[in-house]
């Protein structure tokens, strides 16, 4: 249910790092890892995130993309 609502907002404003990341944490909990990276990768594109945010979006890529 997480997912597909952040699914709708990074629609809206795909340059909100921090719905990227909302949808990663969602998909990541879901078990669905490669669309958690994707979104966390995205996220850390954004540039937006702040430093703590950020910090964990690359520890979770980096663990993702094991």
């Amino acid at each position: 249910m997480a997912a597909k609502i952040y699914r709708q907002l990074v629609e809206v404003r795909p340059q909100a790092g921090v719905w990227w990341l909302g949808l990663g944490l969602s998909e990541d909990g879901s078990g669905n890892r490669s669309a958690a990276a994707a979104s966390y990768g995205k996220a850390l594109g954004c540039g937006d995130l702040k430093p703590a945010l950020a910090s964990y979006a690359r520890g979770r890529l980096t663990v993702l993309q094991r």
